[in-house]
């Protein structure tokens, strides 16, 4: 309910009261004519009903404010079987992980995963359409900047020093920190600085007005996931995050169109392109076709394509640390070994400094496992009827996913932030349980042809971050740095949120240097 509230915070004078009464409006509409685009499969029990006679409304609006314990309910009840989540807007067909191998790999033609995330992400209402029929963005993090990355370690490095400086308390004493905020603008001047370069990673005003914009995305998203899809055109309408999305994405544009000019002229000029303009934009604007290549479309699908970055990085970070003040007991050997690789590297970050960091790699993935963003993943719309090879049939329309048991379901409840760095000992299992790795029971990242493409890079980033904040800054619950109690998450549907007005607090280390 924090979107809701954050929503009518930010609404214009006077349009408080026309949402309230949209929302009302809304869910009686919802009663009475409630539809969906996405079918459902054939024989798959819904989940979460409490009665067989409930009305289905009642049941989409239980997974609304508890998607998580219906989800969790399914999955114990059908596991092995094909189940329904009624969401409020959508009815979607949870697939049993043993259908893993066989879709994994299936062509867009047959299961679509882009329209799935634009179906959950508001479509063209709140933009992010853009995205889908292409693979542009994909391919380009996927060929061209994951084998790029030994070369961007310093300029990320030499980016984090100076967020350092500017976003974090420099004070000794007890600060209250919103790490989400913080972490926020950290990834999103790393992310400029390896997609864009140096000129706009130190521009606070890009990032301000580019975070913005996400976040006024975020939230047409969210309202949108309230109403079936029939209502969308009316609610789409009335939403003032709509409008601001334009307007911050003409801010945006006014940074970034500006530059790509100048840099289409420049390289006219030269005949070839400078080494230092070798990023990702450059990458975009030479792989973009014909339709995708104006400066304001490659700006548009910029600021679209870094939402993953931005919010799942930087929740990852902040999860990562407030794990680190409620199990207090990784902190030393964490900086044991990074003191024993830091030294091997001579106190520089080398090509191969982040995969020495085994204890590191371990610990965060076990902070994922334990606050996974959503357990939904592998999503999918089926674009044609598929048969598969036990009789099962996925009719054409159907929205389909998977449950990331390493979120839900069979993992151990104890946090162990070394449980894979013991794992790894195994010389068989050195890659199957690293932070990247995906499999049938880690399918935070995906898994196949579709698996983020951007994790390797995010990984990087993430120690980097954990390894400045271990050696600089103690992290607390409480002003008195002892005790307190952890700012628990919000879950809307089938996501997992930091609350914004959650605190936690920060000192920097009395001994910097060991």
């Amino acid at each position: 309910m924090a979107l809701l509230v954050d929503l009518l915070d930010h609404a214009p004078s006077g349009s408080g009261r026309a949402i309230v009464g949209l929302v009302a409006l809304v869910f009686v509409l919802n009663i009475l004519f409630w539809s969906t685009k996405y079918c459902t499969v054939s024989g798959s029990p819904v989940a979460g009903r409490k009665w067989w006679f409930e009305p289905l409304i009642l049941t989409r609006y239980r997974f609304l404010l508890n998607g998580w314990s219906v989800t969790q309910a399914g999955w114990d009840q059908y596991g092995d079987r094909i189940f329904t989540i009624a969401r409020p807007d959508s009815n979607v067909t949870v697939l049993p992980p043993r259908y893993l191998d066989e879709l994994q790999n299936l062509p867009d033609t047959k299961l679509n995963g882009i329209e799935a995330l634009a179906a959950d992400m508001g479509d063209e209402y709140s933009g992010i359409s853009i995205l889908t029929g292409t693979h542009l963005t994909f391919n380009v993090v996927r060929n061209k900047l994951t084998p790029k990355m030994p070369a961007i370690i310093t300029p990320l490095m030499e980016e984090l020093e100076d967020a350092l400086k500017i976003e974090l308390p420099d004070s000794k004493e007890w600060v209250a920190v919103d790490l989400g905020n913080v972490f926020t603008r950290f990834v999103s001047r790393l992310t400029t600085r390896v997609w864009v370069g140096k000129e706009l990673s130190r521009n606070d005003g890009w990032h301000t007005d580019n975070i913005r914009t996400v976040e006024n995305i975020f939230m047409t998203a969210i309202v949108l996931r309230f109403v079936p899809p029939a209502l969308h055109p009316i609610v789409g309408a009335l939403l003032p995050t709509r409008g601001r999305i334009r307007e911050g994405i003409k801010k945006v544009q006014s940074y970034l169109v500006p530059l790509i000019e100048e840099r289409r002229r420049r390289q006219a000029e030269l005949g070839t392109v400078p080494e230092e303009e070798e990023d990702v934009l450059q990458w975009l604007m030479d792989g973009a076709s014909e339709e995708e290549s104006s400066a304001e479309n490659l700006t548009e699908r910029y600021v679209y394509s870094v939402i993953g970055s931005l919010y799942t990085v930087s929740g990852a970070l902040t999860d990562c640390l407030l794990d680190l003040a409620e199990h207090p007991e990784h902190v030393e050997p964490l900086r044991q070994e990074l003191r024993q690789v830091m030294a091997e590297s001579g106190g520089k970050w080398e090509r191969g400094t982040a995969a020495k960091l085994v204890k590191m790699d371990s610990f965060m993935k076990e902070s994922l496992r334990t606050n996974a963003p959503s357990p939904f993943s592998q999503k999918r719309i089926v674009k044609e009827e598929l048969t598969l090879s036990d009789g099962l049939k996925l009719p054409a329309g159907a929205y389909v996913c998977m449950i990331d048991q390493s979120a839900i379901g069979r993992g151990p409840d104890k946090f162990d932030g070394f449980r894979y760095a013991g794992m790894r000992q195994d010389p068989g299992f050195m890659t199957k349980y690293q932070y990247t790795s995906t499999d049938r029971d880690h399918l935070t990242f995906g898994h196949g042809r579709l698996a983020c493409p951007g994790r390797f890079v995010a990984s990087l980033e993430m120690k980097m971050v954990l390894a400045a904040m271990l050696e600089r800054y103690e992290v607390s619950f409480h002003p008195s740095g002892k005790g307190g109690v952890r700012p628990q998450k919000i879950q809307l549907l089938e996501l997992a949120f930091h609350n914004p007005a959650s605190r936690v607090y920060l000192r920097q280390r009395h001994q910097t240097k060991e």
